[in-house]
């Protein structure tokens, strides 16, 4: 963890996006600078409480893609994409995206297999009202596993000096995060990857949670496929 504020992008951000995992009590959103060789900074993860079956929690989701955050030159920077998942409040999920009408909004749902990070969009039904709308939106399919493994393969990496024994160089991928508490960390890295047999014996790679809140790692997974 590093001294930048939260809710501020350090100077290597270049590009925002955020990510957002849906629950029945609350929508839970990280939002992401990304750099020059995949380089990320957290810039900050915020809890929006509501019941997602009903309007408000919607309305505040809402106005987070009018906000601007501010960046270390003092530029103020607007989200370039924002992914939301439909996984869960599937139809309210679709009905947001189809009324906010705003590009930088993709609905996503994530996939244990895929070989590209992000699917090819496929149009689905939305449902307004009991109307039901054919080819309402386009959902993207996001395989989670993928970037799952190249954000743990990133938290591995260190800082490297370099000879002049002063300069601070970050590996490509290096992650950067602010003073966030033990229950992010936690979330974080709540997921691993492990090996079990099928039922023919093969050997399968699958991963697993290791303690049941998980949503920080899930919004940063939406926000990198944004």
């Amino acid at each position: 963890r590093e001294d930048y504020r939260i809710g501020t992008i350090p100077v290597g951000g270049l590009l925002l996006t955020a990510g957002a995992d849906v629950q029945k009590d609350r929508i839970e959103i990280s939002v992401w600078a990304f750099g020059r060789g995949k380089e990320s900074w957290l810039v900050e993860h915020r809890v929006l409480m509501g019941d997602t079956a009903r309007d408000e929690v919607w309305r505040q989701l809402g106005a987070v893609l009018g906000e601007q955050w501010e960046h270390e030159t003092g530029a103020l920077m607007p989200l370039a994409r924002f992914a939301l998942d439909t996984g869960f409040a599937t139809q309210e999920a679709y009905a947001f995206v189809r009324l906010a009408r705003d590009f930088r909004l993709m609905a996503v749902k994530g996939s244990a297999k895929g070989s590209a990070l992000v699917g090819t969009p496929t149009a689905v039904d939305a449902t307004t009202g009991g109307k039901k709308l054919r080819r309402g939106i386009k959902l993207f399919t996001v395989a989670v596993g993928i970037a799952k493994l190249e954000f743990y393969n990133s938290l591995r990496k260190v800082p490297e000096v370099a000879e002049d024994g002063v300069t601070i160089r970050y590996p490509t991928g290096f992650v950067h995060l602010p003073k966030v508490d033990a229950e992010y960390l936690q979330q974080l890295c709540a997921e691993q990857l492990v090996s079990r047999r099928d039922r023919n014996g093969f050997a399968i790679r699958e991963w697993q949670k290791m303690r049941e809140r998980n949503e920080a790692l899930n919004c940063y997974v939406y926000a990198r496929a944004a």
